[in-house]
């Protein structure tokens, strides 16, 4: 007999669990579909898990709605709508059945008679069953449209669910008290009025609002849930002195969380401020709406800052020469004209000097001059420096005149002239500057020095007499003299080119330059290869040159302060050992050496480097939250924990997230009459649920409850 306690719940069967499982470890769908309906035969059932029928079925019809509780997301609530001309007997027990025909769920109810429309009392019987599963992510909540009847709290829910809302009153202008009687922007507030509350300090409160005379507001009911908050929701505002007769959208952003979300809303249209008329200036918002206007008669009143005020440009003009007849003051100064311009363009100084230069020699002052490279201007220096002075042609003779020839872009040539007894024997000297930089002093053949070379010339019966003559080598087998020197080639060069000791040396890697990395991620680049790479402690990483840059055969020596990664570019691989064949990087130790060759497509290691890049395919952490690696990619994790008291979930944050997936996991908990299930498992971790039965209910335990978890992934 059913009286006041009496229980009434609703349980996986056997079969449903085994179903249930296998979807959430499978991760396939699990599909819903039918109803059924029973009289008990007159009994009161309790539901058993064993059961494979109803006691007695008189209705299996498919599902009119299948859909996850808003309020908690391990519910599924199942509802069948019994037509008006279907009845006649009493419902007492309720089955879910899938799609293969197996009963998943069995309930039991409070006995209700289903009356026919013969018998003068036809309605339309709403059964619904609200079913507790492990995770609602596997079950498939699809119905059958051909069979769905609109509920009328169906209709009203979905209408709550649009984006355009009914119209308030009156819309708040700041922050509020979300209670009582009060006026809001003008507007005397009745018990009932609705109000759009968008200005609190606590952005989660804002929404739409019932007024509640002498207690808290309560939000609309067609926007008290999240589901009925969308973004982009649009209500319209009938009075008010500053809102009345606007409209206001939800700006913020899905996904919304009602009472936890900031909600931010912005005026779609209406009232600006401004009133009508015709404006030089005007503010306008994202909108295209007019919020500010002026009409300004000044350059400050447009905020112009580029230009000139009317008394800046007064001021400007008062101390400006005029056209006619300008009398200058100061330093005035002109552009200088083009070299033979012969108009009235005005002659500076600049001018006159190269003028005068240009019609004739100038005789230059040089007393006070103490460095011979300060004598750059053109002319003859009848009075020059002593043969002690800075840079002099030298010391065949006590003094020297000096001619000075000018060019354009700073080139110079200076001929020295000697004066007083010497040496020279009539001879002069040379020497001449270009871009910046003087060559030496040279000393041009005379009548005695040219003379004598052609006596040797014609004297000489071979081509190495007549070489010798003129102090020069033959081109086949030169035997050179004295410290010889040529050009150092291009690194890299294997042509018949002259080989210099700084080339030889680079080639075989002597060590002679070497380069220090101070930070990471540098590349190393083609013209230090065969030098020494001291990568310090900060540099923990480094890229070697392409291999497509440099010969084959060429080393890069690298020696590591601190543990560090050495990566290949591009396609290129580095020979690691028989085992791993090649890698795009290895990873050194600290302190260690470590010789890399280019075998043309690969980089093979020389000697006996000490790599740390295969030991960390088997890493591990320890302790009770921990990981361990293996070499086939796959990452085994465990973590312990408890659930706080009357919480009932936690979220477990994976030690090391998967880069793929995850593959399976499996929780357990010591607390006996409770159970822990997961759902809302990701690379970076799951939610743990903790459930126990009391009174003949699935309850959230009251205590705190310990769990342990094992996982598999890649």
């Amino acid at each position: 007999m059913v009286d006041q306690t009496s229980q009434f719940y609703a349980i996986l069967t056997n079969v449903g669990a085994a179903k249930q499982a296998n979807a959430d470890a499978l991760g396939i769908a699990w599909k819903i579909t039918q109803m059924g309906v029973g009289d008990a035969n007159g009994t009161d059932p309790t539901p058993n898990a064993t059961q494979t029928s109803l006691i007695n079925e008189w209705r299996r019809a498919p599902l009119n709605q299948l859909k996850v509780d808003d309020n908690n997301n391990a519910i599924i609530i199942a509802e069948q709508v019994i037509p008006a001309d279907v009845g006649g007997k009493w419902i007492r027990e309720i089955a879910l059945y899938d799609a293969d025909g197996d009963m998943v769920a069995v309930a039991n109810c409070a006995p209700t008679y289903k009356p026919l429309l013969s018998q003068g009392s036809g309605r339309t019987q709403v059964v619904r069953m609200n079913l507790v599963v492990s995770s609602a992510s596997n079950v498939q909540l699809k119905i059958d449209p051909a069979v769905v009847l609109a509920t009328r709290e169906w209709v009203t829910e979905e209408l709550a669910r649009q984006d355009f809302k009914h119209s308030v009153l009156a819309a708040t202008t700041a922050n509020i008290p979300l209670n009582g009687l009060q006026t809001v922007d003008g507007v005397a507030l009745t018990a009932g009025a609705r109000v759009l509350v968008k200005n609190q300090t606590i952005g989660k409160d804002n929404g739409l609002y019932l007024v509640v005379a002498g207690g808290p507001w309560a939000r609309c009911s067609d926007a008290d849930t999240s589901a009925k908050v969308t973004p982009g929701m649009l209500v319209l505002v009938e009075r008010g002195a500053l809102n009345g007769n606007s409209a206001w959208q939800l700006l913020t952003d899905a996904p919304i969380t009602l009472g936890v979300t900031a909600l931010a809303y912005e005026m779609a249209f209406g009232r600006s401020g401004v009133a009508a008329g015709t404006y030089r200036s005007v503010s306008v918002d994202a909108y295209g709406r007019v919020t500010a206007a002026t009409s300004p008669s000044t350059v400050v009143g447009y905020g112009l800052t580029d230009v000139y005020t009317k008394t800046q440009v007064d001021t400007a003009v008062a101390v400006k020469a005029p056209l006619a007849s300008p009398t200058f003051t100061g330093v005035p100064a002109a552009p200088t004209a083009a070299t033979g311009t012969d108009t009235t363009q005005l002659a500076n100084t600049s001018f006159v000097h190269a003028a005068i230069t240009a019609a004739g020699p100038v005789f230059n002052n040089s007393d006070d001059v103490t460095d011979w490279n300060a004598v750059i201007a053109s002319g003859w220096n009848p009075k020059i420096l002593g043969r002690n002075n800075a840079n002099s042609p030298g010391q065949e003779v006590s003094y020297w005149y000096c001619l000075v020839l000018s060019y354009g872009g700073g080139s110079i040539t200076q001929v020295a002239f000697p004066y007083g007894a010497g040496t020279l024997n009539g001879g002069i000297k040379t020497r001449s500057r270009y871009q910046g930089t003087w060559n030496d002093w040279v000393t041009p053949y005379t009548n005695t020095n040219v003379a004598s070379v052609i006596k040797s010339l014609m004297a000489a019966t071979t081509s190495a007499a007549a070489l010798a003559a003129i102090g020069a080598a033959p081109v086949v087998s030169p035997v050179f003299t004295g410290v010889a020197a040529a050009p150092t080639s291009d690194q890299f060069d294997s042509t018949t080119k002259i080989a210099t000791t700084e080339f030889v040396q680079r080639a075989i890697g002597g060590y002679q330059n070497g380069y220090a990395y101070t930070t990471a991620g540098q590349t190393i680049t083609a013209s230090r290869v065969n030098c020494l790479i001291n990568l310090n402690t900060a540099a923990s990483n480094i890229t070697l040159p392409l291999l497509s840059s440099v010969p084959i055969g060429s080393k890069v020596y690298i020696r590591a302060s601190n543990t560090a990664t050495i990566k290949a570019q591009g396609t290129d691989v580095i020979y690691v050992n028989t085992a791993k064949t090649t890698e795009s990087w290895v990873e050194v130790g600290r302190n260690s050496n470590i010789t890399l060759i280019s075998a043309g497509a690969i980089w093979f290691i020389a000697g006996n480097a000490s790599l740390t890049h295969d030991t960390s395919l088997f890493g591990v952490l320890k302790g009770s939250n921990g990981y361990q690696k293996l070499p086939s990619g796959l990452i085994l994790q465990w973590c312990n924990g408890q659930i706080a008291a009357a919480q009932g979930s936690a979220r477990i944050t994976l030690p090391e997230t998967y880069t793929t997936s995850l593959v399976a996991y499996s929780l357990g908990t010591a607390n006996a009459g409770h159970w822990v299930t997961g759902q809302n498992a990701s690379t970076s971790g799951i939610d743990v649920i903790a459930r126990t039965v009391s009174g003949g209910s699935i309850i959230v335990p009251s205590g705190i409850v310990g769990y342990t978890s094992i996982f598999i992934g890649y």
